[in-house]
């Protein structure tokens, strides 16, 4: 036979689970952290070069690369060409990064003259 002790009882200990499981969801989910990034290569959109917006411009989620992956914008220029490319990039990954595979890979006559890493949705924008 069940009391009123022992069904309000019942009724504690369920709404102290659920708020257990909420808050471990919550605390899941604020923890990783998802970045939008602009992704472009001034040599196939010209409109690479100025700054971006999420209207016309196209972006990628970057969680779907690695977790709490960043942005970045980098300056170049590739056999006297002037280029900009906007993307997501490895976490952990750092402009002297890129410079060195740009050089491992032989690429000639390339410079880069400007590395911009950034976390945060739209970042990479200008």
């Amino acid at each position: 036979m069940i009391t009123y002790f022992s069904y309000y009882k019942y009724i504690i200990m369920g709404s102290c689970k659920i708020a257990l499981v909420l808050a471990v969801a919550f605390i899941a989910i604020a923890s990783v952290n998802s970045y939008r990034c602009y992704t472009c290569n001034s040599l196939q959109d010209k409109d690479c070069y100025k700054p971006q917006s999420p209207n016309n411009s196209v972006f990628y989620d970057c969680d779907l690369i690695t977790k709490d992956a960043p942005c970045a914008k980098v300056s170049l220029i590739l056999r006297g060409t002037a280029i900009v490319t906007r993307s997501c990039i490895l976490r952990g990954e750092t402009c002297d990064d890129i410079k060195k595979a740009i050089n491992e890979r032989h690429i000639e006559l390339t410079w880069m003259t400007d590395c911009k890493i950034c976390k945060g949705d739209f970042c990479n924008a200008d």
